[in-house]
């Protein structure tokens, strides 16, 4: 069974940990998911290293990005370069 948990606005790390503690069931599993609205930050080579860089420490099993403005065969080759084997695109239509 899978249970997303998504804190809309946490001060701290603290009140994060607290509130997993509180709502968290042992028999579930947990996976790492990431949320970035990336407006255009794959378009400038820097921006795009300090990307790379952070959804490499975060190891994401999913990762959703909006206002994405690349098509599918590119963003395939940028999601290999932090190990993601895996991409869909929703809409490339007026995001190019």
């Amino acid at each position: 069974m899978y249970f997303l948990f998504s804190v809309l606005k946490v001060a701290s790390q603290e009140q994060f940990h607290a509130l997993e503690e509180h709502y968290w069931e042992p028999q579930w599993e947990k996976i790492r998911v990431t949320s970035y609205n990336i407006l255009s930050a794959f378009n400038k080579e820097e921006r795009k290293d300090q990307l790379v860089n952070w959804l490499k420490q975060q190891d994401p099993e999913v990762s959703a990005f909006q206002e994405l403005s690349m098509t599918q065969k590119q963003f395939a080759d940028c999601a290999k370069l932090w190990g993601h084997p895996y991409v869909i695109i929703l809409k490339e239509k007026d995001y190019l």
